[in-house]
């Protein structure tokens, strides 16, 4: 009787710490990997219009898009090293915040070269990110309970792609409010979002679990 009164006390303290888990470090956990996803879409919003006003070949943004991954996946793995060294939260509110900056930047461009350039520092930027946030459920949640929650973070993609075409459409529709093109609008607006979350992660997320006492 002693043995299952001790086994139930831990099953229940550990559902509370799971449940703990989920509502503090989930929400912040999918809104960053929801706008890593909506940045991979307004590109592709843009595109008829950085052919109008800046003058991108078909040509040119088919590589401008493809060099975007090729410096994400060079730097994926040297990425990781360096968040297993400095913290995941860190890691996640530096990938965030620069990415994002890189991302309002976009509003910038003038000609291939200058997109071509942010493509490839925008993918070294959110190098890493995924495998952080996989990295967080292994700290943070126990084997059973990985599954679920990594396919609670895939929830954010899909729903990226799903909303993210309307949300940049609508702010396209902010054309020459200010001078500004409505990509430039998108850009800067989703780019300043991206670094919110950035911020956010740093002051919400805690760096790593603590042990009873720790």
């Amino acid at each position: 009787m002693a043995i299952d009164s001790v086994s139930s006390a831990a099953d229940a303290l550990h559902a509370r710490a799971t449940r703990k888990a989920l509502t503090r470090l989930l929400p912040v956990m999918l809104a960053a990997y929801f706008m890593a996803y909506v940045d991979r879409v307004n590109v592709a919003l843009a595109k008829t219009h950085l052919q109008a006003d800046v003058g991108i070949s078909v040509t040119a943004f088919g590589l401008g898009a493809g060099i975007f991954f090729v410096s994400y996946a060079f730097l994926e793995v040297p990425s990781s090293l360096v968040m297993h060294r400095i913290g995941a939260r860190r890691w996640i509110a530096r990938i965030a915040l620069t990415w994002g900056a890189l991302s309002a930047a976009m509003m910038f461009v003038q000609g291939e070269w200058s997109f071509y350039v942010l493509r490839f520092f925008l993918g070294m930027a959110e190098a890493g990110l995924y495998p952080t946030l996989m990295y967080m459920v292994t700290l943070w949640f126990s084997q059973k309970d990985r599954a679920t929650v990594v396919g609670f973070i895939y929830l954010a993609p899909t729903v990226a792609l799903i909303v993210g075409n309307p949300m940049g459409g609508a702010l396209m529709e902010l054309d020459s409010a200010l001078g500004l093109h409505g990509w430039q609008w998108m850009f800067l607006i989703e780019g300043l979002v991206t670094m919110l979350v950035g911020i956010l992660v740093w002051f919400t997320l805690p760096e790593a679990p603590m042990t009873p006492g720790g």
